[in-house]
């Protein structure tokens, strides 16, 4: 009687011990991982609240760490591009051979960043080239967003080197008037949209 028992005690506890152990193959649920610093419709408001502290609003730098830290961009390595035409970074007039073998801006740690500055146009399109010691550029590829009037280009883990992003856009003006028929009648014609071409070129220093 006390044998049966003893195995029937023994195997209680042996089946309480396996009910409490994960089935064979599964593993603990993750803990959530924190939500990204950008994403292709989002940015996080770390990121948004570094940006707001470099005034006056302008280009900036933003280095995607803890805490976010964003750096206004050299105003000596920042061109207004007026009339760039198809190929801005080649089209520019700047002069990138000799920012590649200046001393340039201060140099900015190894990392993962994001570019941020004011836009108020219409269709931006952001490019990133990595430059060479004679000034030609490497593309590389990049993801943007514009929020709230700020147009957010994600560049990515960028490793030691001289960089220029570009930046282009369109502003849209209405241009119209009345037309003068033979006859004296006058009629008014809807307007036309010109769009004019703009945009920035903007150097920075990755690494010692």
């Amino acid at each position: 009687m006390a044998a049966g028992a003893a195995i029937a005690t023994f195997a209680f506890l042996i089946g309480f011990a396996l009910a409490g152990r994960p089935a064979p193959g599964s593993s603990p649920s993750p803990s959530p991982s924190p939500p990204p610093v950008f994403a292709p419709a989002a940015v996080s408001s770390e990121l948004r609240a570094a940006y707001a502290h470099v005034g006056p609003a302008g280009w900036a730098l933003c280095k995607v760490e803890t805490p976010i830290r964003c750096q206004p961009i050299d105003p000596a390595w920042s061109l207004d591009l007026p009339d760039y035409g198809p190929q801005p970074l080649l089209g520019s007039g700047f002069d990138w051979a000799s920012f590649a073998t200046s001393t340039g801006p201060s140099p900015q740690p190894i990392g993962h960043y994001v570019l941020a500055g004011p836009m108020t146009l219409v269709g931006p399109q952001a490019a990133l080239a990595k430059l060479d010691a004679t000034g030609m550029g490497t593309l590389l590829g990049v993801d943007q967003t514009v929020i709230d009037g700020v147009v957010w280009v994600d560049l990515g883990t960028l490793d030691a080197g001289r960089y220029v992003g570009v930046v282009t856009a369109y502003s849209l003006q209405a241009s119209a008037g009345p037309k003068v028929m033979p006859s004296g009648f006058t009629i008014i014609s809807l307007p036309a949209i010109n769009a004019t071409p703009m945009g920035w070129a903007l150097g920075f220093v990755v690494g010692p």
